[in-house]
């Protein structure tokens, strides 16, 4: 079961299903040791094959482990509760507010220019793009330091934004180190918009929470 969702500075619990399976008569069985065996790995599911000459069941381990064998016996023990800690991704996050209209591909390019960067906008690979070239709907489409035009073919990825109703949705990514700043700086922007909540990693936090989280990275 995936842990659920959190509010930081709050521990959540996720439920563990406690199974016990012994293989009768292993015929053969192979173990992906790339991916490796870790004690305490949580596998998501069994599958489980019926052949004539038996059954082949596969585990995660979270490698691969895959058994033949002529029968099992399952016991099941009591469920187990367990502490999720909270963890924060440092390459995206999804932000929702209530907003009257979508910002505009110049709004963006505003913020980020009043802040002091030089950022550009672009799709996959290309070179700098008009604000009149950009449309309305920019998912899909990169912010960009204009310095890094050549040295890298994309920038922040904007994933998702969307506006139904008053209802905004905007999901933002970034696996570069060189630009990580113009992550946060996105981060602050959205942090503005009114009653505004932020997923990151497993949490769930509310502007004063967001900002307090970005604040570390300006250290």
């Amino acid at each position: 079961m995936a842990p659920q969702s959190l509010v930081i500075g709050h521990l959540g619990m996720r439920r563990i299903r406690d199974i016990e399976i012994t293989a009768q008569g292993v015929k053969s069985y192979f173990i992906d040791w790339e991916e490796g065996f870790f004690t305490g790995n949580c596998c998501q599911g069994i599958e489980l094959i019926e052949t004539e000459q038996g059954l082949t069941f596969t585990l995660d381990v979270p490698g691969t482990l895959r058994v033949a064998c002529t029968s099992l016996e399952i016991l099941q023990h009591p469920d187990r509760k367990e502490i999720v800690q909270p963890w924060f991704s440092s390459t995206d996050f999804s932000a929702y507010a209530v907003l009257q209209r979508l910002p505009t591909p110049e709004d963006w390019m505003n913020h980020f220019h009043e802040q002091g960067w030089d950022v550009v906008w672009r799709y996959y690979h290309s070179d700098e793009q008009a604000l009149d070239r950009v449309p309305n709907d920019y998912t899909g489409w990169f912010l960009q330091l204009r310095s890094r035009l050549d040295e890298n073919p994309q920038g922040l990825f904007f994933k998702h934004c969307q506006l139904e109703g008053e209802k905004f949705s905007l999901s933002l990514y970034n696996d570069a180190p060189a630009i990580q700043r113009l992550w946060v700086e996105a981060g602050k922007y959205v942090a503005n918009f009114p009653k505004v909540s932020v997923w990151c990693g497993n949490t769930i936090m509310n502007q004063t929470e967001w900002l307090a989280h970005l604040a570390q990275f300006d250290t």
